[in-house]
């Protein structure tokens, strides 16, 4: 499925993450993201050069706001899970994350937000540029596909993407996401 997302269209999209939240048991018109979101959590230009330094900035970011306790294996496990699979779902965004939860390598869940605006190559299979970064990470084994499946219908809306590629400070970054979502579970 999260191979073909990027071909589905909005209504089915919406079936997905209402079928899942159903089989878990959960409110789809909760908000998710939202309580994630934290500005010290969002780097609007990241000095990465590459995949594996985006993932070190961003976890580096996490661990300075004490959301990580095993820093170096968690940068591992994600690079590894991004050699393995393709993380980006959406041009030009990746989703680094762990293949799954990873309740001793952080103290809880959280997201992470970056912006690369001159693009890297993040193993897209089209060669594309990946720009806006999330990296989750989850404590609980249901939290992750919920999250990721919320996100990308945020940014699967037309103009979300650039309208968070705009953003040029980390308050703006997390206010933008926050009003995607909202606006979203309003639909």
């Amino acid at each position: 499925v999260w191979a073909s997302l990027a071909s589905f269209d909005r209504k089915t999209i919406c079936a997905i993450e209402a079928g899942i939240c159903a089989h878990h048991g959960l409110d789809p018109a909760r908000e998710l993201i939202t309580p994630l979101l934290n500005s010290s959590l969002c780097i609007p230009a990241l000095a990465a050069k590459t995949r594996r330094s985006v993932i070190q900035e961003l976890v580096t970011r996490a661990d300075e706001n004490h959301k990580v306790w095993a820093k170096e294996d968690l940068i591992h496990e994600i690079h590894d899970r991004s050699e393995e699979c393709v993380t980006e779902l959406l041009p030009p965004v990746a989703f680094p994350h762990p293949s799954h939860p990873v309740p001793y390598d952080i103290a809880e869940t959280f997201l992470a937000v970056g912006i690369h605006h001159s693009g890297l190559a993040f193993g897209s299979p089209r060669g594309d540029m990946s720009h806006l970064f999330f990296l989750l990470c989850v404590k609980e084994e249901t939290a992750q596909i919920h999250l990721l499946l919320r996100l990308f219908r945020m940014l699967h809306e037309p103009g979300v993407v650039h309208s968070l590629l705009d953003c040029q400070t980390p308050t703006a970054l997390a206010e933008t996401l926050a009003t995607r979502e909202t606006a979203l579970l309003l639909e």
